[in-house]
């Protein structure tokens, strides 16, 4: 879902994007003026790899994951710290409007790791 936002939906800037860099009206129509077709073209292939990850999630969470193989589980707790533990952090450092929403996400992949162990102790 996230991959399709960035991918369709996305703006270049959101207001956040507005606030964090403190811009004027005059900043931000020339920053628009600039760089937008550059800033669309970020996020697509932003979306792209967003895209992808999750359908590896996917993947893995039907197959090896579900199997309790141990190299499954280092590397969704690896992919998932590189991945939507570090858009955590980067949007509540910019104070981003979404940051709870995607702090939501990372508690879902956290409680995912968790549920697998307690499931392969059974």
């Amino acid at each position: 879902g996230i991959g399709i936002y960035f991918l369709f939906v996305r703006p270049e800037l959101l207001p956040e994007d507005i606030r964090y860099m403190n811009l004027s009206d005059a900043q931000k129509e020339i920053l628009q003026s600039l760089a937008s077709s550059w800033l669309k073209n970020v996020f697509r292939v932003l979306g792209g790899f967003i895209a992808a990850a999750g359908i590896l999630f996917i993947f893995l969470a039907f197959n090896s994951f579900r199997r309790f193989q141990t190299w499954s589980w280092y590397t969704a707790m690896l992919s998932g710290i590189t991945s939507i533990g570090t858009m955590t952090v980067v949007n509540f450092k910019i104070q981003s409007d979404f940051r709870w929403w995607i702090l939501s996400l990372a508690i879902i992949w956290f409680c995912a790791l968790v549920s697998n162990v307690f499931e392969k102790r059974r």
